[in-house]
Formats: C-alpha cells, sequence, structure tokens
C-alpha cells in the first residue's frame, strides 16, 4: 500500500491513459484513505474519494478539465509524500 502507486495511477488518469494495473490502483486508493484520517487537506480527500470509486468498480469520464485536476492531485499527493519524507528527516533518533 503506498502514496506513490496513488501517484502514479492519477497520472494514468492525467493522461488518459487505461489504469494500467489494478493491484496499483487498489493499494494507492487505500493509502490515501488511510492518510485522510490524519490528514484533512481537501485535495488529498479528492484523489482518495475518486480512487476508491475506481476501485470499487466504478468509472471517472474525465474531460479535459478533469484530467488537469488528476494531475494536479497527482503532484499534491508527490507533495505530501515529500513532506512526510522531510518530516522524518527531523525525527532520527
Amino acid at each position: 500500500m503506498s502514496l506513490q502507486d496513488a501517484v502514479e495511477v492519477l497520472n494514468e488518469l492525467a493522461e488518459a491513459r487505461p489504469i494500467s494495473d489494478r493491484r496499483r490502483l487498489i493499494c494507492g486508493a487505500l493509502a490515501l484513505k488511510t492518510v485522510t484520517w490524519t490528514c484533512d487537506d481537501r485535495d488529498i480527500a479528492d484523489a482518495a474519494i475518486g480512487l476508491a470509486t475506481l476501485a470499487a468498480g466504478g468509472t471517472l469520464d474525465l474531460d479535459e478539465h478533469g484530467r488537469t485536476r488528476a494531475a494536479f492531485l497527482a503532484t499534491a499527493v508527490q507533495a505530501l509524500i515529500s513532506s512526510r519524507l522531510r518530516h522524518e528527516d527531523y525525527n532520527v533518533d
């Protein structure tokens, strides 16, 4: 279960490519859902809802605006990963 999985799936959506790996979709959706328990960022919540919809068998018919939003959400999740890594760097014993 990885946030990087979510980034990759969101990038596929942004590029209007079919999701290449359902396992990665499910792992990304679960990782985002887990993060929303402690992170109340609206963009992260939107990404979590979108991937959860797809993981449950739903569809997202994204137009150009939707693909642009997916690209933005991929960037937001990547920024979250980076911020968590920086935070871990400062919590070294």
